[in-house]
This record gives C-alpha cells, sequence and structure tokens, in this order.
C-alpha cells in the first residue's frame, strides 16, 4: 500500500491493515448523546425504585419495560462510543479480507470474505456537491459497506490500490 499516503486525518495504513477513523462530532453534540444515554438508563430503575416504595410492588411488567429500555441503550452507548472511538479495519491476508467495526469499549463481529473473489468499489453518499463516499467490500454472496465518509478523490485511490493489493495475494 506504499503508492498512497501512509497517514490521512480519517484513515491510516499499517503493513497489510487499513484503519478509516469518521471525524468525530463536536463535543456539544456527543455529550447531548452521553447525557441522553445516562438520562434513559436512569428512567427505568427510577420508575421500579418508585412502584416498589409506593407498595405497588415490582410487576412483571417492569421486567419487560427495563428489558426493552436495554436494547434501547444498548443501541444509544453503541452510536456514543462510535462517535467517540469508532473506527473500522480492513485487514488483507493471503487468503481472506477481514472487517472489523471497533467502538473502542467492544467490537463487532469480523466479517470476512475470500481475497480471490473480492472486489473494492465506492459508494457516493450523501449529497453530490459534497463529494463524499464510502468504500464498498463486494464479493460473490455479500456486501459490506463502511460507514466512514470520505472525499471520493482519495477514496479512489485506496479503492484501487486495494484491488491492486487483493489481487497480489497468492491464492492457493
Amino acid at each position: 500500500m506504499s503508492n498512497i499516503l501512509d497517514q490521512h486525518d480519517n484513515y491510516s495504513i499499517q503493513g497489510n491493515t487499513i484503519t478509516f477513523q469518521p471525524t468525530p462530532p463536536s463535543t456539544f453534540v456527543r455529550s447531548i448523546i452521553y447525557i441522553v444515554t445516562v438520562v434513559s438508563s436512569l428512567i427505568p430503575i427510577l420508575i421500579v425504585i418508585g412502584a416498589v416504595q409506593s407498595g405497588n410492588g415490582f410487576k412483571f411488567g417492569h421486567f419487560i419495560g427495563i428489558g426493552l429500555n436495554g436494547l434501547i441503550i444498548y443501541y444509544l452507548l453503541r452510536i456514543s462510543l462510535w462517535n467517540t472511538f469508532g473506527k473500522e479495519q480492513i485487514t488483507i491476508e493471503e487468503k481472506e479480507i477481514n472487517y472489523s467495526a471497533d467502538y473502542g469499549w467492544f467490537k463487532d463481529k469480523i466479517k470476512t470474505t475470500e481475497t480471490s473473489k473480492t472486489e473494492f468499489a465506492i459508494l457516493p453518499v450523501g449529497y453530490e456537491e459534497d463529494g463524499l463516499g464510502v468504500i464498498v467490500i463486494l464479493s460473490e454472496n455479500k456486501q459490506i459497506k463502511l460507514a466512514t465518509k470520505l472525499p471520493l478523490d482519495p477514496l479512489d485511490k485506496i479503492a484501487t490500490e486495494l484491488n491492486i493489493i487483493a489481487k497480489e495475494k497468492p491464492n492457493p
């Protein structure tokens, strides 16, 4: 991957791994997201405590409410962590290409595809005048779309270089 820049604001390359890091939103926006996450997690706990203290007891509906709220909290936490620590990694190995999203505190499941049957493409996103796009990893049976938006010019160079590297890897 020596033909493209080894360091940029939103991506870096080390060996056979390219890491994309989205531009985080402002501190104000991130703090609002964290406040909403914390408040949303406290509300069901306070409701249950209030119900028990008022003599109504702990009902089965409280379990359902806490469970549904837990799913919402999980989603909000993922958004919060992605906007603070999020990064995506593509690793090209001999037989496979691995993609993972790292949220800082936890990682998504690694998605894998065969090197010989993979192509890197660009998908324009947003308004045309913004000139932004994302990399898409295409294979015979799956499509992996990265979340990090970058200007189309560097993306074109990155996708071209990744396609060259993927084709150069020996396929037994």
